[in-house]
């Protein structure tokens, strides 16, 4: 099996050290290729595909770089769309569902939420130019299948529940009894 080598800067010279699967390789110092100074390991975030498993940039020149994007792209609204519609496909993730299920879901439930089957306006903005009336994806903490979408008042009110059968039954009977 062939080793392969890369250069890091240890102390002031250049030295060989087998490449790492786990690609954790800790320098000492290292240099940024942004601000061109030589800075310890540790003001670098960590990067498992970089091979010594550091960022390129310090953190601070990160920081600047992403505090600047920011501030161009805060009031692009082309931006602020590729950046909703990222931030959607990686909450969908989570629940490993794509936004094209998420579509499928919701045309199956007529866009309603599945428990109080009131509709939701998915085009009807909130004050922020954002969607707050889509719906939540609702999943078994067990076993991570997805049960189907709810409102947020609905999602509230089963975590409220602890997704116990006998709590929401000892409340339909509570309901029952007292609203006579």
């Amino acid at each position: 099996m062939e080793m392969e080598f890369c250069l890091l800067r240890l102390g002031g010279d250049f030295v060989s050290l087998p490449d790492h699967k786990e690609r954790e390789v800790i320098v000492p110092e290292k240099c940024c290729r942004s601000c061109k100074q030589i800075k310890p390991a540790m003001e670098f975030y960590k990067k498992s595909a970089a091979k010594d498993g550091l960022e390129a940039t310090c953190k601070l020149c990160t920081r600047k770089k992403q505090k600047t994007r920011y501030y161009e792209n805060k009031n692009n609204p082309k931006h602020q769309k590729r950046l909703k519609d990222y931030n959607r496909k990686q909450h969908l993730a989570k629940y490993g569902i794509t936004l094209e299920g998420y579509i499928k879901l919701l045309q199956e439930q007529d866009f309603k939420c599945a428990i109080c089957r009131i509709e939701k306006d998915l085009q009807k903005p909130n004050g922020k130019g954002t969607c707050s009336a889509s719906l939540c994806v609702d999943h078994n903490h067990k076993t991570g299948k997805i049960r189907g979408l709810l409102c947020s008042n609905c999602n509230f009110a089963l975590g409220l529940l602890k997704e116990d059968v006998n709590i929401a039954k000892t409340l339909v009977k509570y309901l029952e009894n007292n609203n006579g």
